[in-house]
């Protein structure tokens, strides 16, 4: 089966220091291992600091490069999207290739259509809807 690589960004807010983020992404990448992926490994290209959503500010940041089949990208995406949603500070980016989509706050529509635009640009076929299983 054919593997994809996805790149997370993940980002803190402006009063994370760094071994907050190192422990926040440390844990992320556990329970990203909990699903049905190949592998999490940090990712040194996304991380640092970034402009924040407000002038002026910045956003620490982390990143995990994730190796996966495409038929547990929706599973990923909701799991993405609940630790992301646990905190007004977390954020979550999404990398596939050039593209980076957000991956919190969405609505199941937009869920839906970033899973059937990630089915488009891999050729993956029978990936679960989100909220699914994700096939396992």
């Amino acid at each position: 089966m054919p593997f994809v690589d996805v790149e997370v960004v993940v980002g803190l807010g402006a009063d994370a220091d760094a071994s907050e983020l190192f422990v926040a992404t440390g844990r992320l990448r556990r329970q990203l291992l909990e699903l049905d992926v190949e592998d999490v490994r940090l990712s040194p290209s996304g991380a640092g600091v970034r402009q924040g959503p407000k002038s002026g500010t910045e956003v620490a940041v982390g990143a995990l490069a994730v190796t996966l089949a495409p038929h547990v990208f929706a599973t990923v995406l909701g799991a993405l999207q609940a630790w992301a949603d646990r905190s007004k500070a977390r954020s979550v980016e999404i990398r596939l290739g050039e593209e980076s989509f957000t991956g919190s706050g969405l609505t199941r529509e937009q869920q839906d259509a970033l899973v059937a635009h990630f089915v488009a640009r891999t050729g993956a076929q029978d990936v679960p809807e989100p909220g699914g299983d994700g096939g396992a």
